[in-house]
């Protein structure tokens, strides 16, 4: 069941998406025409080696990580102990926990998609440069969710407030999914794809560490008091983790990421 809608999106990408247009069984001569008029020269690349030492010592892609492991340190938080705290705390029974505990993370739905139309609307509108924009939103996506996760633990048993104040929580980090989690492509367009594997990677390692630290603060059943405290820690880190981007981070394409050869065609020639 909870891997049945995955497979059924996997199926559509594998029957629907496609390298080029030329390629693409069911796209119109029209569409395939007005794609690659568009998009009139493309670069058929041979990459050299994966530049390592240039990625492994770029400031703005090291700091991305730091301000990317913020923002999952409590994103793994909130999957791996919201079931423990709506039962623990706000006493719900297990069906009700596992309902109430995914509301927050439907919260965050509309931002995580509607951020990425609205950076590109201040980006081309030129309110702001790609590199302003990374690092504001970026890191309003750690900062703007820190009272609501605060508040809950202050809100006692209130159950209608705590669901609230958390859905609240995480409809601000759906920032960062248009903004430091799309910075490897900002980077290098080139090597994105190894970019986000790193990131991805190093993001994960908060979802393994998290549920480590979580128990040094909840002893029994677990206090107010005790998860308060895990909510600190989340929060801590969330500014810590932060403030290197906002010095080093960038929205610019890296010189390193044209470490490699290319040759020029025209994109219609690809079509016979």
């Amino acid at each position: 069941l909870n891997h049945g809608p995955l497979l059924i999106w996997c199926l559509g990408w594998y029957t629907l998406c496609y390298s080029t247009p030329a390629e693409h069984p069911f796209i119109t001569e029209e569409e395939r025409t007005m794609i690659e008029t568009q998009i009139a020269v493309t670069a058929k690349t041979k990459p050299k080696n994966i530049p390592w030492k240039s990625i492994l010592t770029s400031a703005p892609f090291l700091t991305a990580n730091l301000i990317n492991f913020g923002h999952a340190w409590a994103l793994f938080t909130m999957v791996n102990e919201m079931p423990a705290y709506m039962g623990k705390v706000l006493n719900f029974n297990v069906k009700s926990s596992g309902l109430f505990s995914a509301m927050p993370h439907i919260a965050m739905i509309p931002t995580s998609i509607g951020i990425g139309y609205l950076c590109d609307w201040l980006i081309k509108s030129k309110i702001m440069t790609v590199t302003t924009n990374r690092k504001i939103f970026s890191f309003l996506a750690n900062i703007l969710p820190i009272p609501f996760m605060l508040g809950a633990s202050y809100a006692g048993c209130d159950r209608t407030w705590v669901i609230l104040l958390f859905m609240g929580m995480m409809f601000f980090k759906g920032f960062a999914y248009a903004t430091c989690r799309a910075n490897p492509v900002d980077l290098s367009p080139n090597y994105a794809g190894v970019l986000m594997g790193i990131m991805n990677g190093i993001g994960a390692m908060a979802g393994f560490f998290s549920p480590i630290f979580v128990p040094m603060f909840i002893t029994g059943d677990g206090s107010i008091e005790e998860w308060r405290s895990v909510f600190y820690l989340a929060a801590v880190i969330m500014v810590v983790f932060s403030i290197p981007y906002l010095f080093f981070g960038s929205g610019e394409e890296q010189p390193w990421n044209n470490e490699m050869s290319s040759t020029l065609e025209n994109s219609g020639n690809s079509h016979p």
